[in-house]
């Protein structure tokens, strides 16, 4: 059995390992971590600690951005307002040694600091565009894109047709031999939506897909066939519906001016309503106009320049 001087020295042991564990501070990271140890030093931007296990080691410092509360030995709590950082997004912490000196304990302070790229944005919430290649198709558009949201924008065109030069048709073949056709001014508009998915820049900068419906009409009159003219010219028009994926990437080459390279995939439906002469009389007449509808595939490809506000 224990004497009473072993009991009261065991006791005095417990009683001092029991002090020890409650004299302890404790920093609560804002990740929800909990750290025991004893704080030396605040700064206005550290907070400075050692180890319960290690008093004699060496002072950890940390960002006191990255501390929620510290609840000290004596009860009392200091909790610190949350801010956004004005450095780049956190990383895993990675300890920096300082060199030991004479004078105080080697210090090692952990940083939680990473590189991370700042989102662009040119404050442009609207753009003004023109087709540079859309003219070989007599597509003669204005451009009016706007944000809609961070990674949002929807565009829409107005605009006139004039002959279109790629066509291979005859419809609009101005040199034909046998049938002489007038192009007349018809119309152009289309809308369409952009989603711009880069986590690095906002609408209406870098890569882009999205939906879009473009509508042409292209107008002509059939004035003579062959040598005679007629005497009421026959009105003919030709109508393009597409729909299709659209996807480009949009640069700033300026401040306010940017280039857009654009290609797209769909379907496209077609429309033609035309005349055509008869030369089987002694009198040449127009036969009942012929209308013709189909769908075809489409691509496209092209280039715009703009700028913006």
């Amino acid at each position: 059995m224990l004497d009473m001087r072993s009991f009261i020295v065991i006791l005095f042991i417990c009683f001092a390992f029991a002090s020890n564990l409650l004299a302890q501070d404790i920093v609560t990271l804002r990740s929800g971590e909990e750290i025991p140890c004893k704080v030396i030093e605040l700064t206005p931007d550290m907070v400075k600690y050692k180890q319960l296990s290690n008093l004699d080691g060496p002072l950890i410092s940390i960002y006191k951005k990255e501390v929620f509360m510290i609840k000290y030995e004596n009860g009392s709590k200091e909790v610190f307002q949350s801010s956004e950082p004005t450095d780049p997004k956190p990383a895993d912490p990675k300890p920096i040694e300082a060199k030991p000196s004479t004078d105080q304990p080697a210090t090692v302070t952990y940083s939680r600091l990473g590189y991370n790229r700042e989102p662009r944005d040119h404050g442009l919430h609207n753009l003004i565009k023109l087709n540079l290649t859309s003219w070989l198709n007599g597509d003669y558009p204005l451009y009016w894109e706007r944000r809609l949201g961070d990674h949002i924008s929807g565009e829409l065109s107005l605009g006139l047709t004039y002959r279109d030069l790629l066509y291979a048709g005859e419809i609009f073949d101005i040199n034909s031999t046998y049938q002489d056709r007038d192009p007349r001014f018809g119309f152009s508009t289309r809308i369409g939506f952009h989603y711009y998915p880069s986590k690095y820049s906002m609408a209406l900068e870098d890569w882009y897909f999205g939906p879009e419906i473009h509508l042409r009409q292209y107008n002509s009159l059939l004035s003579a066939c062959g040598t005679t003219s007629l005497a009421v010219p026959a009105k003919e028009y030709r109508r393009l519906i597409d729909f299709r994926l659209t996807g480009g990437y949009v640069v700033h080459i300026a401040d306010n001016v940017i280039v857009d390279w654009y290609g797209a995939l769909g379907i496209r439906m077609r429309d033609e309503f035309r005349a055509e002469c008869d030369y089987t009389g002694p009198v040449v007449i127009v036969t009942q106009p012929l209308h013709v509808t189909d769908m075809v595939p489409v691509v496209a490809l092209g280039v715009k320049i703009g700028f913006g506000f």
